[in-house]
């Protein structure tokens, strides 16, 4: 299939001969553009520059019928060739849908006069010999809607014989899919039934060229009142945050194969503006001014909506203060805090969490800092902080772990999950490391290696056979708390009322001679725990009246109460 040219209309011609030059100089180092993306800018329609830095400026007259000879015709040639000049140009290229007479030959080539630039025509003829060299354009142009659609529903009613078969098939749909657009070419994927495709631009300038805009509300009646405050938020303030939401989509502009029309859902991607370059401090302050702390933070995100703007300042890597500022001086902001601990190090997310605490309890002014000038500066009573087991629980477990940390003379980053378990075990670590005595919960269980001797046999099985008073000193007392190892010892373990659990297989060990080396969990009465204290090995002391745990959302060992009424009754053996 041949182009005529001089019937396909002038919008049409200009978007061909414009892919055309566009794949003609897509060469290293060359650039060419349309100036103000739609063509027509100071007598230049299209330039084109090496990467020598020569100028090729075209000119594009849709004049399908000839008829160069026209006076009028001359005047806007002639004007829009000294509109180029004026560019100094090496070349300029008159583009035009016919073949010229040799008379309106002479008349372009005479334009530059001895000393101008070089000037070429481009015609019906070199339009044909572009087209041939750029395969893609001319699909693009010779596409027939009727001929694709029954090649289309041939190509996919077809039964398909294997693998490859479905490939090729995937492959030239793509291309077609290529061919629908000058400027987008649609990406596709299918899961779970859904379809679900997505714009590409063929150019870094199609979104000037062929803008995808679309105009949409919140549909009236689906949208809850979460969607409008996550609406105004995100198209409001820009808060860069995802959301999905209901809205009524009209398509203004766009490539073809996309759809966007009628009742949907909008989602927002997290889309941070990060400007790490800018520095920020705060100073927080009581209410009498006096300073309380100050710390350094950085821009995670700076956005802006159709009402205000949002800056978001994170400090430690893990506590965000975002402000939602509105364009209307006597609109009031809003201020939001934020906080994971998730990944930091230890010692950060003890300072993130002791900096929200202060913001939330202690301080009751705050200034923003650029620099050393004051940004901004208000009053804290907007922030609400009700009492949170789990941030207070969040809290007492990293203050633990830093003080573990100590201990071990390391630096760690904050587990990635943790259990109630986990935080008690950090709890019992840290007390006895101060020097304190506590109380091991049942679900911790002291091992005991059992070494048999043939002559002792009937010793051995008296003693897993009943309860004893038992005093352990280990010189190495290792705990797991969510994959950390912490050895808090030398230790003792210390109760009056021990067994073994599991006596009856035990003893069947025994009976069967198999008992050396196994390793058997003590088991103390349920109310007489082990006391675990970190002692040294010259100390002789008995007791120690053993310490609530005082974990966070965590209930006490049951027989706490008994062993403090214990404890008070009488001294320390």
């Amino acid at each position: 299939m041949v182009i005529d040219w001089r019937q396909i209309g002038r919008e049409r011609f200009d978007l061909a001969v414009e892919m055309l030059l566009k794949a003609k100089w897509a060469e290293p180092g060359a650039s060419a553009l349309s100036p103000d993306g739609r063509g027509g800018d100071g007598g230049i329609d299209f330039q084109a520059m090496t990467a020598l830095g020569e100028l090729t400026i075209y000119q594009f007259k849709y004049y399908p019928d000839g008829g160069l000879g026209v006076s009028s015709r001359k005047r806007h040639i002639r004007a829009s060739f000294d509109q180029a000049a004026r560019h100094r140009p090496q070349r300029w290229v008159l583009v035009v849908p016919c073949k010229l007479t040799p008379g309106e030959r002479t008349f372009v080539e005479g334009l530059a006069g001895q000393k101008g630039p070089q000037i070429e025509i481009l015609d019906r003829v070199g339009l044909d010999v572009l087209l041939a060299e750029h395969d893609a354009v001319r699909r693009y142009l010779e596409r027939d809607p009727i001929l694709e659609a029954v090649g289309e529903y041939q190509a996919t009613t077809a039964v398909l014989t294997d693998g490859d078969d479905l490939a090729e098939r995937v492959r030239l749909l793509a291309a077609r899919g290529g061919d629908m657009d000058p400027y987008w070419a649609p990406d596709f994927r299918i899961e779970d039934g859904v379809t679900t495709i997505t714009p590409r631009p063929k150019s870094p300038d199609a979104p000037e060229k062929s803008p995808i805009v679309s105009q949409f509300i919140l549909d009236p009646e689906t949208a809850s009142e979460e969607d409008r405050a996550a609406f105004r938020r995100s198209i409001g303030y820009g808060v860069g945050e995802p959301a999905r939401v209901p809205v009524v989509a009209s398509k203004v502009s766009g490539p073809a194969f996309i759809t966007i029309d009628g009742p949907g859902m909008l989602a927002f991607a997290a889309a941070k503006r990060p400007r790490l370059e800018d520095r920020f401090s705060i100073e927080l302050q009581d209410a009498s001014g006096v300073v309380l702390s100050e710390h350094d933070g950085v821009v995670t995100h700076a956005g802006t909506g159709t009402e205000g703007g949002t800056l978001e300042l994170t400090f430690y890597g893990g506590l965000i203060l975002r402000y939602l500022l509105p364009r209307r001086a006597e609109e009031p902001g809003s201020a939001e805090v934020q906080l994971s601990v998730d990944g930091l190090m230890v010692s950060d997310a003890v300072e993130a969490l002791r900096l929200r605490r202060s913001i939330c309890r202690e301080a009751r002014q705050m200034a923003i800092r650029r620099d050393v000038e004051v940004a901004a500066a208000f009053t804290l009573d907007q922030f609400e902080d009700p009492a949170d087991d789990v941030l207070e629980a969040m809290h007492q477990f990293v203050e633990d772990l830093a003080a573990l940390e100590r201990h071990l003379s390391t630096r760690k980053r904050m587990p990635t999950s943790f259990t109630t378990y986990d935080r008690v075990q950090a709890r019992l670590a840290r007390l006895v490391i101060e020097g304190a005595c506590v109380l091991v919960p049942q679900w911790l269980h002291i091992p005991m290696r059992i070494n048999h001797d043939d002559g002792r046999t009937a010793e051995l099985g008296r003693l897993l056979a009943s309860e004893h008073s038992m005093r352990i000193r280990q010189p190495e007392f290792e705990v797991n708390i969510a994959g950390w190892r912490v050895d808090v010892g030398p230790v003792h373990l210390i109760s009056p009322r021990v067994g073994f659990a599991e006596p009856g297989r035990l003893l069947r060990l025994l009976e069967s001679s198999s008992i050396d080396g196994e390793l058997a969990t003590l088991a103390p009465a349920p109310y007489e725990p082990w006391r675990l204290s970190r002692l040294s090995e010259t100390d002789q002391r008995g007791w120690l009246a053993p310490v609530p745990w005082n974990a966070v959302g965590a209930d006490e060992h049951p027989a706490l109460a008994r062993a403090q009424a214990v404890e008070q009754r009488s001294e320390p053996v």
